[in-house]
């Protein structure tokens, strides 16, 4: 019983120095936060032979989620910009079938990094747009001939405290991966949408 005591006293302890912060004071979204996101991602890629045939229309799709970290910095009554940084775990795949054998190819667990800048149509509520760097694995069957793509990206959000220092997200991101070469033979175009959610707490003011 004394060491159950003295747990919950050492938990009041540590949850007391994440105090929350209120966006209905003024500056109230400057510093950082964590949490977590969820979602669903579409992929669409491209492949040229030697400039002279293409494959188009390969589509993947499939859920994501992972953790997400951020720090925010409010410069006036409405405006505020920020940086982030997340990890995606997840398989959007396809599955491909030649000669009677097939197997799965796509995009697979990615991270990224980001900046964003958004205006606050209340006090509470922030819509922003976002500029990604994204770079996630690549399963090409195990081949060996990619194994990773990176790209840039851009997209929109919003999002609202539901709670003192608790914030719900929602999220849509494009990115345009660079080409891969493909045994010097063919060029892997490759894009993606992404559309999320997330849930983040803030408890780091400066």
């Amino acid at each position: 019983m004394k060491l159950t005591a003295t747990l919950a006293a050492a938990l009041a302890v540590a949850l007391a120095g994440l105090a929350p912060l209120s966006s209905a004071h003024a500056g109230g979204w400057t510093g950082c936060y964590a949490g977590a996101h969820g979602g669903y991602a579409v992929g669409a890629s491209e492949i040229a032979i030697g400039g002279v045939a293409s494959l188009d229309g390969i589509s993947s799709e499939g859920a994501e989620g992972g953790p997400l970290i951020g720090c925010d910095l409010q410069t006036t009554d409405r405006i505020v910009f920020g940086a982030f940084a997340d990890y995606a775990f997840r398989s959007v795949d396809t599955k491909l079938t030649l000669g009677g054998a097939s197997a799965f190819v796509g995009l697979e667990d990615a991270w990224s990094v980001g900046v964003r800048a958004g205006w606050l149509v209340s006090p509470q509520t922030l819509v922003y747009g976002l500029a990604v760097y994204q770079h996630t694995d690549f399963d090409d069957a195990g081949s060996g001939l990619i194994s990773d793509l990176s790209g840039f990206g851009g997209g929109a959000g919003i999002e609202t405290e539901i709670l003192p220092g608790l914030a719900l997200r929602g999220e849509y991101r494009y990115v345009a991966y660079d080409d891969e070469s493909i045994a010097g033979v063919a060029t892997l175009d490759t894009d993606e949408h992404q559309v999320r959610a997330g849930l983040v707490w803030r408890f780091v003011s400066f």
